[in-house]
């Protein structure tokens, strides 16, 4: 945590957990209202990182020094997308296409395979008429992706903080939610509204819902 809407994390992968392997992956998180954070290219992005994190500290200058010797830099803007409508003509939008809810939710992978069981669903109910199955599809999702979109109270930027004062309060509030009385509730609170939809179930569906 390096104040300043900036954090450096160790990151590791699905398959390193499961290996228990520790293959010393890191990543840098920060916030950013200038809209340069679009930079060109790899260079135009290690010249933005080095910039946001000079001053740092902590593990920041390794992972700044580290920018010049590696070939896998991966930075992407963390964002949503929202559609007035999800379908055009025989066209139609599915997944983060349709309504990215953003890594912060958890719930990109449940819009995408929910909204794959919908569509496919609602074109098998209506075969030849793919307009009215898109409807469908989408009076049945939308609720839930609006639902999903929905960040926690205060992130990012309480994840992120810009002040020493917010670091300690961030601290804080971690402590207090993984004390015994408060682990359920905050894990219900933080949990991604995965179930938050009715699955219909259609003719010749093979889990027999």
């Amino acid at each position: 945590m390096c104040g300043a809407g900036r954090e450096v994390v160790r990151r590791m992968g699905l398959e390193q957990a499961v290996r228990r392997e520790n293959t010393g992956e890191r990543g840098i998180v920060f916030t950013d209202a200038t809209g340069r954070r679009r930079a060109a290219g790899p260079d135009g992005r290690r010249v933005l990182l080095r910039e946001r994190f000079a001053d740092a500290g902590g593990l920041a200058p390794r992972v700044l020094a580290a920018l010049d010797t590696t070939d896998e830099l991966y930075a992407e803007d963390v964002g949503q997308v929202r559609m007035d409508t999800w379908s055009r003509g025989r066209t139609v939008l599915l997944g983060d296409a349709a309504c990215c809810p953003s890594p912060i939710t958890g719930m990109g992978t449940s819009l995408a395979l929910v909204g794959a069981y919908v569509l496919a669903g609602e074109l098998a109910a209506r075969p030849g008429d793919p307009a009215a199955a898109f409807a469908a599809y989408e009076v049945r999702m939308r609720p839930f992706a609006d639902r999903a979109q929905r960040l926690p109270p205060g992130g990012p930027r309480l994840a992120n903080p810009c002040t020493r004062t917010g670091i300690r309060l961030l601290h804080a509030a971690v402590r207090t939610a993984t004390r015994p009385p408060l682990t359920a509730l905050a894990a219900r609170l933080a949990s991604p509204p995965a179930d938050a939809i009715t699955l219909p179930r259609y003719d010749g569906d093979p889990t027999g819902r």
